[in-house]
């Protein structure tokens, strides 16, 4: 084959957010996501692509037994798939303590838990550190080992490495480590390679040849599934193809579970976005922001937006940044007053309290148990 599909950050595992019901030890979010890898690994067969996945297929270092087993139903079909050790999947840094080395007896699927050669001119270097002088070394180390006393290293004509490594640029939250893209660029060009990464979910590419960003030096594959809110928004589900013989790159997106966090007025909009895409393949959850005059008619809206196809879950939550605002503010007000009684007063003014709660009757109270 001469066209390999990269994917990963899979996370495959029974998620507890909206995890709905368990039957055989697999719960319905865990599902979602073994039919996104599995509508994956059908999108790679039909483009007669070599798959290869880039680090954290599992969610956990320890999956149970039946995830592990509904795992490798899935890739069963494929006569070999390349596995990246993931950071999620490392107990230690022991031999063989990790999620994936059930595979290495139980499947004919390999396992790269130390930097290697791949079949079709490439190098696999799982997570380790997140460090250019790890990926430097791994990939030095891979070529080594697969030289001889008669092929030197550099005989061996890598074209790609696969790496399970955050990727940082000048948009990276500062208490976020990462290896300095421009740098891991440089590496790229100097070896004559294309990398392309794991681990952070946000898809991204650098060093592009062209303006529109079409044949990227190092590419950061994105999550094939959002683990949660933490994850918003759509850009996910990404499986990247490299064609060997044209020396090109592009990506398919596969429909999956998508979390989007949206405020009340934002989410009244539900049923245009869920027409945006109408592959049935998506599910939705939501997380709708509110201000607490909103709380009990955004409880009702999503009681039936949780009715529409395709949406898997609704989440109410008070919005934080009117929380802060109104906590600052209530704090402030109690700092002005010159009594005890005088700041409950102020404090008060400031407090929300749910529809059919007196604000009277809470200050009576308070006072009562304050001895006021």
């Amino acid at each position: 084959m001469t066209t390999i599909a990269f994917l990963s950050d899979v996370h495959v595992g029974n998620h507890k957010g909206f995890g709905g019901e368990t039957r055989s030890g697999i719960n319905d979010r865990c599902r979602l996501v073994l039919d996104v890898l599995h509508s994956a690994m059908s999108t790679a067969a039909s483009a007669g692509a070599s798959p290869v996945i880039l680090g954290d297929l599992f969610d956990v270092p320890k999956p149970s037994p039946q995830v592990l087993g509904a795992v490798m139903d899935v890739l069963r079909p494929a006569e070999d798939v390349n596995l990246l050790l993931g950071n999620h999947e490392v107990t230690s840094l022991d031999r063989n303590d990790h999620a994936l080395y059930p595979f290495h007896a139980g499947t004919e699927h390999r396992v790269y838990d130390s930097p290697s050669v791949a079949w079709d001119c490439g190098v696999l270097i799982p997570y380790r550190e997140v460090s250019l002088d790890w990926i430097r070394k791994g990939f030095d180390a891979a070529l080594v080992e697969w030289s001889d006393s008669e092929t030197p290293p550099e005989a061996y004509g890598a074209k790609w490495v696969g790496v399970h490594a955050g990727i940082a640029d000048v948009d990276t939250p500062d208490f976020m480590a990462g290896i300095p893209a421009q740098e891991l660029v440089k590496f790229a060009k100097k070896e004559r390679v294309r990398v392309f990464a794991g681990d952070w979910h946000d898809p991204k590419v650098w060093g592009a040849t062209d303006r529109l960003f079409r044949q990227p030096r190092v590419i950061q594959c994105g999550a094939l599934c959002p683990t949660g809110f933490d994850n918003p928004g759509m850009d996910y589900g990404r499986v990247w193809f490299y064609d060997l013989d044209t020396d090109e790159v592009r990506y398919e997106v596969i429909p999956g579970p998508r979390f989007l966090s949206m405020t009340y007025e934002e989410a009244s909009d539900a049923e245009e976005l869920l027409a945006k895409y109408p592959d049935t393949e998506y599910t939705f959850f939501f997380k709708i922001k509110v201000q607490p005059d909103d709380t009990h008619r955004a409880m009702l809206f999503a009681k039936e937006l949780r009715k529409l196809d395709r949406v898997g879950g609704v989440r109410v939550e008070p919005d934080a940044e009117v929380v802060r605002r109104k906590a600052r503010s209530a704090a402030a007000a109690a700092r002005s007053g010159t009594t005890l009684k005088e700041s409950l007063k102020q404090y008060l003014k400031y407090l929300d309290v749910p529809d059919g709660v007196s604000r009277k009757d809470v200050g009576r109270r308070v006072r009562k148990y304050l001895g006021l």
